[in-house]
């Protein structure tokens, strides 16, 4: 109608804006189509091309925006396929939800072969304050109490250590939470010049751990390796442990790993 309005007015100038526009349109949505279906045809599993497929059209139909990259063949993910597509299948709709909250939401997800192994990226613009301590908190969740992960385990599992360098959490067994020993960093001595050989303390690894029964080691001018004598929760990087003897501080740190 409005070119044909254009037209019949003799305004060319405008005719030729109008289908200049169109052009670019048509053009933008070509490209963005044959990128699609490039990025599609590196997913080489058909159970997680079917998946994506169906989440891409999901994701369509609610008006947001899905960028999915995958520049190099997935061939394999080494573990069992129908497992990752139940937790990809998953991530993806935990992102999708809380994109649907954002003034212009998008998905991305990406897949990166590389060394053998298979990198997941799933994100979105959604922007919330997360507290890393309340990870810990057994039922704690970002989307409100009792929600979890949202990964269907079949079996309760723990978040192991948080990435905040990647907005990566690991999760594992029960077990995996539990250590006898760390190596920490950036060590501050208070109560004794230095440490020399070996030293009995107290550790504390949280502001309410009751503490530890540990042996220090010096590894380096400000590392030590400690080993507890009985095995601790939740020995988590980056946070500061406390020595003590009796009531003196000997120093701290930064738990490293």
């Amino acid at each position: 109608m409005e070119t044909s309005q254009q037209a019949g007015e003799g305004e060319l100038e405008g005719l030729r804006r109008t289908l200049s526009e169109l052009d670019a349109g048509f053009d933008r949505r070509l490209g963005q189509r044959i990128q699609a279906s490039a990025q599609i045809g590196n997913l080489q599993i058909p159970e997680v091309r079917s998946l994506l497929l169906s989440k891409l059209t999901a994701m369509g139909e609610k008006g947001v925006e899905c960028r999915l990259e995958a520049l190099y063949p997935v061939t394999s993910v080494h573990m069992d396929v129908w497992d990752y597509v139940r937790c990809l299948g998953i991530l993806i709709d935990n992102a999708l939800e809380a994109a649907l909250d954002t003034e212009r939401p998008w998905v991305e997800i990406v897949l990166l072969a590389q060394d053998g192994r298979v990198f997941l990226r799933v994100s979105n613009p959604y922007v919330n304050r997360v507290d890393p301590e309340g990870m810990w908190t057994e039922g704690w969740s970002t989307k409100g109490a009792g929600r979890g992960l949202g990964l269907p385990m079949g079996r309760r599992v723990v978040v192991t250590e948080i990435r905040p360098e990647t907005n990566e959490v690991v999760i594992g067994e029960q077990e995996d939470v539990w250590t006898d020993q760390l190596l920490a960093d950036k060590m501050n001595w208070m109560s004794v010049p230095k440490l020399k050989g070996e030293r009995e303390a107290l550790a504390k690894i949280r502001y309410n751990h009751a503490g530890t029964p540990c042996t220090l080691w010096k590894i380096s001018q400000d590392q030590v390796r400690v080993q507890f004598h009985e095995p601790v929760r939740a020995v988590t990087p980056g946070q500061a442990v406390v020595f003590y003897e009796d009531d003196c501080v000997l120093g701290g740190g930064t738990i490293l790993k």
